[in-house]
């Protein structure tokens, strides 16, 4: 069975549907590509919200760790605007600072790269402002965010893009990426939001995992400080230098570049090793 067909059977073997237009070019495409496996789509299909809506909804204390989260994100994202403001207002500003330093600061690292033979992932990609400057640079593009409004949105802003794909994500891990993936990840803001270390620390882990040696993981997390935070009902965690700096030797990384330690957005960039 070709790669078409089986994205046609898939749909109707789990969702019980067609699949769309859209959705069918950009899956065939992935696992032609080799993005992902024929389990990976049926995988990715199972954990999809189109599913769980299907069933009953179940007591609140049979929830999985995992759609707690995502629901507790959820209500997070509903609650605030802060997100939709800040997607809007800042993927311009975001884009030009990662793409800056690598041209400029990193760009030894990067010398022997073509930005367009190289493989991309954004983690908490929000509604895609940043993906959709990168779809222009990189060859291929890929994003994962645990709000399935965000990734709706974000397919919509970058649905010409033909080189640009967002996932819905648990919010836990990459599980659904196959190891030594990608050429380069980032992080904007997610980070600055998880109310827990140990998801911080289990991405940084998974980053290791999906990146190819040698490559880089840039990211934002908020810094230590006295300072509270003017809205504690976030519960935001802060890192000092000396926790990046295991997180990142734990994770067989080394730190390359940081700054703005001590304060809100604290940058950090990391190579694998």
């Amino acid at each position: 069975m070709d790669d078409e067909n089986f994205v046609k059977k898939s749909y109707l073997d789990v969702l019980g549907r067609d699949v769309d237009s859209n959705s069918l070019t950009s899956l065939t495409s992935q696992l032609k590509e080799k993005i992902i496996s024929h389990d990976d789509l049926i995988d990715i299909l199972k954990k999809s919200d189109e599913l769980r809506a299907s069933f009953p909804p179940l007591n609140r204390n049979w929830l999985s760790s995992i759609d707690w989260t995502k629901s507790q994100w959820n209500e997070r994202l509903t609650e605030s605007e802060f997100f939709q403001e800040k997607n809007l207002e800042s993927g311009e500003i975001y884009y030009s600072l990662i793409i800056n330093e690598l041209e400029s600061k990193l760009g030894n690292i990067f010398q022997r790269k073509n930005f367009l033979d190289m493989k991309i992932l954004e983690i908490g990609c929000g509604t895609g402002q940043v993906l959709e400057k990168m779809s222009k640079i990189f060859g291929q593009v890929i994003g994962v965010d645990i709000s399935i409004d965000r990734v709706r949105t974000s397919n919509e802003l970058n649905k010409n893009s033909f080189n640009c794909q967002i996932y819905e994500n648990n919010g836990i891990d990459l599980s659904i990426f196959s190891n030594d993936l990608f050429d380069f990840c980032y992080i904007v803001e997610s980070f600055r939001w998880i109310p827990s270390k140990k998801i911080v620390s289990t991405f940084i882990q998974e980053v290791s995992r999906v990146l190819k040696k040698n490559c880089l993981f840039k990211f934002q997390v908020r810094g230590k400080k006295d300072d509270k935070l003017l809205d504690d009902k976030w519960q935001s965690v802060r890192f000092s230098s000396e926790e990046i700096f295991v997180l990142a030797q734990n994770n067989n990384f080394e730190v390359i570049d940081t700054n703005g330690e001590n304060t809100e957005n604290y940058w950090i960039t990391l190579q694998l090793n």
